[in-house]
């Protein structure tokens, strides 16, 4: 079948909006803010979480790529970057992923905030390992490792958010970014790693 340029559009928009990046933070940021209890706690929280999931890994990122940068546009290139440099995805998680997690717990974070921290960073260092021999889809593993989270966390009322796979997956496969088992390989491993890691968790 032949692609118009309309759904190449409509599959650019879905594939910019389920971006498991994205979506990772305002899931922490929201699982922050439904367990805080003291607002000087939250603060602390936010701001550790902000400086090691979003300021160093951009400015890593942006001075990764700061030849090349002005061919690509803010939104789409740093996405496109960590896709093809998985060692770039493991280093992060190991130098930003780890500490975050430790002065999470040192600082009294709930353990809701801690759990969704670690699945999102085991899923991520996994994906990105396996990526060095096989593409699964780390977008795919994302979106179903939040969805699982968001039901886990705030109960069976969420399951409609399973919806949103189908389009996903038709968008990346329009946009020729991964295979059909590519992504299916990418939320097995999704789904796998997160009843995994939330049963070690207890």
């Amino acid at each position: 079948m032949k692609r118009t340029s309309g759904d190449l559009s409509t599959a650019g928009i879905i594939s910019k909006i389920t971006n498991p990046c994205f979506l990772s933070i305002v899931m922490l940021l929201t699982v922050t803010f439904s367990e805080v209890n003291r607002f000087s706690r939250l603060v602390e929280w936010i701001v550790f979480l902000f400086i090691f999931l979003i300021i160093v890994p951009s400015i890593y990122i942006l001075l990764r790529i700061r030849s090349r940068w002005k061919n690509n546009s803010i939104i789409d290139y740093p996405m496109l970057f960590l896709k093809q440099h998985p060692k770039d995805i493991l280093l992060l998680c190991i130098v930003c992923g780890v500490p975050c997690c430790l002065i999470l717990n040192i600082l009294d974070a709930p353990s809701p905030v801690l759990n969704t921290l670690i699945v999102l960073l085991i899923t991520a260092a996994v994906i990105a390992l396996l990526n060095l021999y096989y593409r699964a889809s780390f977008h795919l593993a994302g979106v179903a490792v939040l969805i699982y989270l968001v039901i886990t966390t705030w109960g069976l009322w969420f399951l409609f958010l399973i919806f949103i796979v189908p389009p996903t997956i038709w968008a990346k496969y329009r946009l020729h970014d991964h295979t059909i088992v590519q992504m299916v390989s990418g939320i097995a491993i999704g789904i796998a790693l997160t009843a995994l890691t939330l049963y070690l968790l207890g």
